[in-house]
């Protein structure tokens, strides 16, 4: 009972802290904190304290595929959003999604070549997320954020997950834990609204900010097998907070510029 109420409490009380972060910083800097595997991450521990250490590995390897998924979700966002209606906008790409998701959980490749691809996806988004509307408008970093929906369904995504991990296996998994819950549920409401620039800026800074879910899935890769789970997990969640640290600087800096 314990470890169920831990479970459905943590990703909203993450989710809930990228929202201040957006809301005090902006979007990018909140995309950036968006990409940390805030979801990915306590879904995968949690599947290794129920499933095993083997199980968990598997799942943390299907996470890129899943970084896949989302870079082509992310570019659908802004792509579309630019021409077309936000209902038809948000319809289309979770409909993308959901075809490139069951696609992607059924490719086979060598272990070794997944956390490459994961990288190469990354890189291509983006190299190809378009710029900015010259007129558009960007969302102002004081507007007040209600992120209650939000934490509803990273919740939700949790239990599901964990609970269906037998069932759909670990590779799918780790497909759905990059399921848009932050950047596609924030991302609808700020094209609703009409701020386009800021949904490419939001999308701009999650593909940053997911080199921080690429390290902390490798880092359990490749530790899970050899150390215990408190040490797998500790140092994964050192390396993507370091990282994570490093590039909302880095953003902060340019930001000044």
């Amino acid at each position: 009972m314990t470890l169920a109420i831990i479970k459905i409490l943590t990703i909203p009380i993450l989710l809930w802290l990228v929202y201040e972060i957006a809301r005090r910083f902006g979007p990018l800097v909140g995309g950036v904190v968006n990409g940390l595997p805030l979801i990915s991450g306590p879904i995968t521990f949690y599947v290794a304290l129920e499933q095993g250490v083997d199980f968990a590995q598997k799942t943390a390897l299907g996470a890129y595929p899943g970084q896949v998924t989302f870079v082509i979700f992310g570019l659908c966002y802004c792509y579309l959003g630019k021409r077309w209606h936000w209902a038809n906008t948000v319809i289309t790409t979770l409909l993308v999604y959901a075809v490139v998701a069951l696609l992607m959980g059924n490719v086979t490749l060598p272990v070794g070549m997944w956390p490459v691809v994961g990288a190469i996806a990354i890189l291509i988004g983006l190299k190809l997320i378009p710029a900015p509307l010259p007129d558009g408008r960007q969302m102002p970093t004081a507007q007040k954020s209600r992120p209650y929906l939000q934490m509803v369904c990273g919740a939700t995504l949790m239990f599901i997950i964990t609970s269906l991990a037998t069932v759909v296996g670990p590779t799918f998994s780790g497909v759905l834990m990059f399921f848009p819950v932050i950047g596609g549920i924030l991302g609808m409401f700020m094209l609703k609204a009409g701020y386009i620039n800021a949904t490419i800026t939001l999308v701009k800074g999650t593909f940053i900010g997911m080199f921080t879910g690429w390290i902390f899935m490798l880092t359990l890769v490749v530790m899970l097998p050899r150390a215990s789970l408190a040490m797998s997990f500790g140092l994964a969640t050192l390396m993507a907070l370091t990282l994570s640290v490093l590039f909302v600087l880095r953003t902060k800096m340019i930001a000044k510029k």
